[in-house]
């Protein structure tokens, strides 16, 4: 996990989110789950709690093409069949080749970006302490959505291990984009080949969870009222979630 634990820091400081692991993972905003080998496991949402929250948009930029200092990324010009007589254009391909040259070496693009955050964050913390007093339902490892970063479509591929190789093609129909750029953009059909057992990946012109932020509770716990202990006062009872550690519990 060490390898996953470098690409985890890599993430946070290009994009100051986490990636989705593993790629593909549904995740909604209010959604509460869990963290393990398997990934995020959802197993509740705010809702089902009667926690209710304000959704505002985030401030996720529209599109993004990063590829990480490990890996290198290149666009191949497409190519179309048009026939003679009727000056139709046939299938049209073009590709994007990705190398890389470590471990946890990543590359992302996404296009037609949407980001959602919960607004009122105290407040739902606020209440979710207030219904632990009343009547405990919370487990400390519960990490809820805060923010959600979705895109159509999407490219994340990531290395696990040095020498991989892959590459995505992009296929439309014309008249209309040869480049790989435009045919993304369109959001045409993508298909990954190569060492693709070398890698993690999103590879979808659907709109799919890109990255997320989420919240939990790690560092403080619940006062036992057992014990007659009060009720902690302070709102600062949850933090951001950022120990990708969690990610080796079986």
């Amino acid at each position: 996990m060490s390898t996953f634990n470098e690409f985890w820091d890599e993430f946070q400081a290009r994009f100051s989110r986490c990636p989705v692991w593993l790629p593909g993972a549904s995740m909604r905003l209010g959604d509460i789950g869990i963290i393990d080998h398997r990934g995020y496991l959802g197993i509740a949402k705010l809702g089902d709690f009667e926690i209710n929250f304000e959704e505002t948009q985030s401030d996720a930029e529209a599109e993004y093409f990063v590829s990480s200092k490990y890996a290198r990324s290149t666009e191949i010009e497409g190519t179309g069949a048009a026939s003679g007589l009727t000056g139709i254009v046939g299938p049209v391909e073009a590709i994007m080749h990705m190398s890389f040259f470590a471990a946890r070496a990543f590359v992302v693009r996404a296009a037609h970006v949407q980001g959602t955050r919960i607004a009122d964050v105290l407040k739902v913390e606020t209440e979710i302490r207030r219904r632990q007093a009343v009547n405990p339902f919370w487990d400390k490892k519960w990490i809820y959505i805060q923010e959600v970063v979705t895109a159509r479509p999407c490219i994340m591929v990531f290395s696990e291990a040095s020498g991989a190789e892959a590459t995505v093609k992009a296929t439309g129909s014309g008249p209309g984009p040869t480049g790989f750029a435009e045919l993304f953009e369109a959001g045409t059909a993508l298909q990954l080949s190569g060492e693709v057992s070398n890698v993690q990946q999103i590879v979808t012109r659907t709109r799919v969870p890109l990255m997320w932020r989420g919240r939990w509770l790690r560092r403080k716990s619940w006062h036992s009222r057992d014990r007659g202990d009060e009720e902690p006062t302070s709102p600062y009872l949850y933090e951001d979630f950022d120990d990708p550690s969690v990610f080796e519990q079986q």
